[in-house]
């Protein structure tokens, strides 16, 4: 993504559905949660190729420590 908004300069709205499933079907997996959240925030807070990321479920967006993990 990063490389076709260097070439368009033309940032990427993102859609994703259900984004809280691994949270309500893996509710004890810990790891697996925390690895999702760390993917999350990597792809999408602070980059310059995300104009808008809309993420639809039905949580929250989990708290990571004492930050959101996502707060863009």
């Amino acid at each position: 993504m990063q490389d076709v908004f260097a070439y368009t300069r033309h940032p990427f709205v993102i859609l994703i559905d259900e984004w809280d499933c691994i949270f309500r079907e893996f509710k004890q997996n810990m790891e697996a949660q925390k690895k999702y959240l760390d993917f999350l925030r990597v792809w999408l807070k602070d980059q310059e190729y995300v104009a808008l990321a809309y993420m639809t479920g039905i949580l929250p967006v989990k708290k990571y420590g004492s930050h959101s993990a996502l707060n863009n």
